[in-house]
């Protein structure tokens, strides 16, 4: 009897604990909005945070070219977290993304600096991950973050930023350069024929055209934009 009641008073803590902590977190969350007044940054701001990543910490290597793919690659936290060395075709100088929440993968090109950088990167950590920490391990999307607000606040941005930006400023970027939605899509691994981040509201009208052609792997986008945040 006893050890009944003990069982039923640890699942109504654990219960109770885990209903606080969703309160506080949703009710002390406020919307986006509130903290800044868009979600991307323009190529000028994304420059100065790659160049603060570089400027700042122990792994300033690392972080530097972290922030450089997550940009020209669209990458989230997550997929960049989980990106292995054999990923990196240094021959074909090319990488395989693999895309998170039912996007689709694809293989990318990689820019020289891209090359260099990931050469120096390999030799300088012990592990199958290409963005690790101390002990081999891939980083964490909290470490990401943290790595991206740091940086944010060395480079002096006018605005709070957060890792998902960087996939957000690579939409953008690309629908400056006049790139077919479609293109972008297929880029970023998006299933649907909408891009979530809002471009096509946000940037100048007519700078997005629909193209019957599809980009399926990625490469072609990144063959045309080859210039894209040349370090």
């Amino acid at each position: 009897m006893r050890v009944t009641v003990v069982k039923n008073v640890r699942k109504w803590i654990i219960l109770w604990t885990v209903t606080h902590v969703h309160l506080m977190f949703t009710l002390g969350r406020k919307k986006n909005l509130a903290y800044r007044s868009r979600e991307y940054l323009t190529p000028t701001e994304v420059k100065r945070l790659i160049e603060a990543a570089g400027e700042r910490g122990r792994h300033r290597l690392r972080d530097r070219i972290l922030l450089l793919m997550s940009f020209r690659h669209g990458l989230r936290a997550g997929e960049a977290c989980l990106l292995r060395w054999d990923t990196v075709m240094f021959d074909a100088r090319t990488i395989n993304i693999t895309r998170l929440k039912k996007s689709e993968s694809g293989i990318h090109r990689l820019q020289e600096d891209e090359i260099q950088s990931l050469w120096q990167l390999q030799s300088q950590y012990q592990s199958h991950y290409v963005f690790a920490n101390e002990r081999g391990e891939h980083l964490s999307t909290g470490a990401i973050a943290k790595i991206v607000e740091r940086s944010g606040e060395v480079a002096a941005l006018p605005l709070s930023v957060h890792p998902h930006m960087l996939r957000h400023a690579c939409g953008y970027y690309l629908a400056e350069q006049g790139l077919p939605t479609r293109d972008i899509q297929a880029y970023l691994g998006h299933r649907t024929f909408s891009i979530r981040c809002g471009i096509q509201q946000q940037t100048q009208p007519g700078t997005i055209a629909s193209s019957g052609s599809d980009c399926k792997s990625g490469i072609a986008c990144n063959r045309q934009h080859k210039g894209v945040m040349r370090q």
